[in-house]
């Protein structure tokens, strides 16, 4: 008979079969570069035991990202109550409705509370702090005093915002520079663009005394502080992707480090070529299974206790077998899975509402020409957005979750009647523009252009040849360059009378009902056809 736990098992060797073509070469270097941050603490040690110094390196790189989180944690509180004061500054008729409501309360105690998620929610309570901030410092209820309030809140979360983000990315570029992962990036986006006689397009990773951006730069405060507000958010939301899926890699690195003692092993005798994708592929299954029971153990710390002892349970239940296969302690690896889970959990967190936030801000009001959805890559539970951010190396590419997008997008509803547009979005043009065959070419690290590879992409796409299997991604990205749609992504309409004129017109989708569409000459949505098919979604990185 097949037990729970053997069903279970299956289910994640299946799972673990389809991806780890991808994850093998990565887990390897990851472990190769644990392994070298360990050697330099090997090196240096005096009293310490070889176990502490792997453990130090575990610690500090456990410590990084914690304190990633912590920022990030901050950053969501911050976003909402800066989007609430710019949605009441676009729309007064709704700031002086409230006004109107709420300007006869005459308590002078702080109100406290947090922000809702919900812009509708969170205007209320902006309004009621001002008013009772009028009460405590006795200014008259006038309009001209809401606003100047106004006006002086915005100002101030529009800094501290942007002072977050600029910390966040910060810590971000420390994690990747201490990881050698900037390294790693940058030759991996090296090596692509000279593949397609690119090779100009390319950074220097440290400061090369050239005046050129490297990618270190690029991070660093100075740098940042010359970014908008809306590209300070693209680029995080970039670099957060980024982050997160190396992290998840380095978790599962340190796993097999620990299990495998590769750092008892003398320098000679570790070749991590000779650890079989067989073996990392074991790994990668014990490590899902781990973190099934972590999951289940965090969803359930605030439930009955009834429900923690069943969590319980089950983990005893597993244990023995778990433990006769792989000879190891699971309530230990839990414990720390746990550790691990909240800080992914947060990073994800922090990354689908940053995504929410960008796209509610690219609707408002946005001079990126280029942004939206790609229903092919969107499936009935993961979507994919793609942002051109003018002047930028590559595009961006975002997935999340569906019904968290969906959800996110709902937060800026400010009616209690379902509006069409509340969740409609622009259809990112030229999408297969960066597709290759079946793969679409990756955006290891996101640069600004320099004026030279600006006008290096322009020559190129002026003399490719329009059988040339890059043709289109080169204009593409020599579009993109100058803030402009390529010229292949926009419409012929040849008139009666034989005049021929060349137009954009975009499209959107709707997440909720599936429909693509365009708007007529009122601003109306109309169906222009019906939804095609979903594909797998295995999408670009």
């Amino acid at each position: 008979m097949i037990t729970r736990y053997e069903t279970i098992m299956k289910k994640l060797e299946t799972e673990v079969k389809k991806e780890s073509y991808k994850k093998i070469r990565q887990i390897r270097s990851a472990v190769e570069e644990l392994l070298k941050q360990y050697d330099e603490k090997e090196n240096d040690r005096i009293e310490e035991t070889k176990l502490d110094c792997w453990e130090q390196v575990k610690c500090e790189l456990m410590e990084k990202m914690g304190d990633y989180a912590n920022i990030g944690s901050k950053i969501l509180g911050t976003q909402i109550q800066y989007f609430t004061r710019q949605y009441l500054q676009k729309n007064p008729r709704d700031l002086d409705r409230l006004f109107e409501k709420y300007k006869k309360e005459t308590s002078k105690e702080y109100i406290g509370e947090p922000y809702p998620d919900e812009i509708k929610k969170a205007s209320r309570l902006f309004v009621r702090e001002i008013v009772n901030a009028m009460n405590v410092q006795g200014i008259p209820k006038t309009q001209q005093n809401l606003y100047r309030f106004l006006e002086e809140s915005n100002s101030f979360f529009d800094r501290k915002l942007r002072e977050n983000y600029i910390s966040l990315i910060g810590i971000t570029g420390e994690f990747f520079k201490r990881s050698h992962l900037l390294e790693k990036h940058a030759e991996e986006f090296k090596s692509n663009m000279k593949r397609e006689s690119l090779e100009e397009i390319s950074y220097p990773i440290h400061p090369d005394g050239t005046g050129n951006l490297s990618l270190e730069e690029s991070f660093s405060r100075e740098h940042l502080e010359t970014k908008s507000m809306e590209e300070l958010i693209a680029i995080n939301a970039f670099w957060q992707n980024r982050m997160a899926k190396d992290c998840k890699i380095f978790f599962l690195a340190m796993f097999m480090v620990d299990h495998l003692k590769l750092y008892e092993k003398e320098v000679d005798e570790r070749n991590c070529e000779s650890i079989s994708d067989e073996q990392i592929e074991e790994f990668m299954v014990r490590k899902r299974f781990v973190n099934r029971l972590a999951t289940a153990r965090l969803r359930n710390m605030d439930f009955l206790s009834h429900e923690e002892d069943e969590i319980e349970r089950k983990e005893k239940q597993y244990a023995g077998k778990y433990n006769k296969k792989y000879d190891s302690d699971l309530q230990d690896e839990v414990e720390i899975d746990c550790v691990e889970h909240i800080i992914k959990e947060n990073m994800y967190l922090m990354k689908h509402r940053s995504i929410c936030y960008l796209l509610e801000m690219l609707k408002q009001s946005s001079e990126i020409p280029n942004w939206g959805i790609v229903p092919e890559e969107t499936t009935e539970t993961n979507a994919l957005i793609a942002i051109d951010l003018p002047g930028y190396n590559m595009p961006i590419a975002l997935h999340i979750p569906k019904d968290i997008l969906i959800t996110g997008l709902g937060c800026f509803k400010t009616t209690k009647v379902l509006k069409q547009e509340d969740y409609i979005l622009p259809i990112y043009e030229g999408n297969s523009d960066m597709k290759q065959g079946e793969k679409y070419f990756p955006t290891n690290i996101l640069m600004p252009l320099t004026e030279s590879q600006k006008a290096i992409l322009q020559k190129k796409a002026r003399e490719t040849s329009e059988t040339d299997k890059n043709k289109k991604m080169i204009e593409h990205m020599a579009a993109n360059a100058r803030g402009q749609i390529a010229s292949h992504l926009k419409q012929v309409n040849i008139s009666k009378t034989g005049v021929k004129t060349i137009e954009r017109v975009r499209k959107y989708y709707d997440l909720l009902e599936e429909t693509r569409y365009q708007k007529d000459k009122t601003g109306h949505y109309i169906v222009i056809e019906e939804t095609e098919g979903h594909n797998s979604g295995n999408g670009r990185e």
